[in-house]
């Protein structure tokens, strides 16, 4: 990992633009350099960079980097959690689109809990219950070796669900019947069309 990377990502999480951090240690530039990787920072600049982070230098070691990675993703989450519980869907968003969660969240269970989240925001805020249909169904994917084309298989598959895979199936319940509600005309038509064609019925001319 690069000392760029690390930088970047402390920068980030302490909501600095590179200029804030840049102040009274280099220029712009100079720190975007850093965090692409193209120039390595000196001893006295690195030291400069954590004082003004707010980071002992060995935070920006390896196992000390992931480690910071997985409480940003675990906070990210418990506020994800508390607006959902609260219906507060219009806060959830930001969370949702947080560049850290998105590019870190390599756990299963870490990245089948924010697509929980992230379905559940698509369906009551987005107004779409067939995408977040297919969240939900990537969602539990994740904890499933054998894969299943559509979230109704899903249970074909295990005896025993955990916490969010039954919160999972559940939403996908409620999701299923919203899309059925906003689209009872269509359903109907639907259901029509296969009940005529399973009778061999036809409103076509016999010639």
């Amino acid at each position: 990992m690069e000392i760029g990377t690390a930088i970047k990502f402390y920068r980030k999480y302490q909501s600095l633009s590179q200029k804030d951090l840049a102040e009274g240690i280099c220029s712009q530039g100079e720190i975007s350099l850093i965090e692409k990787g193209d120039r390595i920072p000196s001893i006295s600049m690195t030291s400069k960079i954590c004082s003004k982070l707010g980071i002992a230098v060995d935070a920006l070691e390896e196992e000390n980097f992931y480690e910071s990675h997985e409480l940003h993703i675990s906070k990210v989450l418990n506020k994800l959690e508390l607006f959902v519980n609260n219906r507060e869907y219009e806060k959830m968003e930001p969370l949702l689109n947080d560049e850290i969660m998105n590019k870190y969240c390599n756990n299963p269970l870490n990245t089948q809990c924010f697509l929980c989240y992230k379905g559940i925001f698509i369906n009551y805020k987005e107004n779409n219950p067939i995408k977040a249909l297919e969240i939900f169904r990537s969602a539990l994917q994740e904890t499933n070796i054998t894969s299943f084309s559509t979230i109704f298989d899903f249970p074909k598959h295990k005896n025993i669900f955990s916490k969010h895979e039954t919160l999972l199936i559940a939403g996908a319940a409620s999701f299923f019947i919203s899309f059925i509600n906003m689209n009872k005309p269509v359903i109907f038509l639907m259901l029509l069309a296969i009940t005529l064609i399973t009778l061999n019925i036809s409103f076509l001319p016999k010639y």
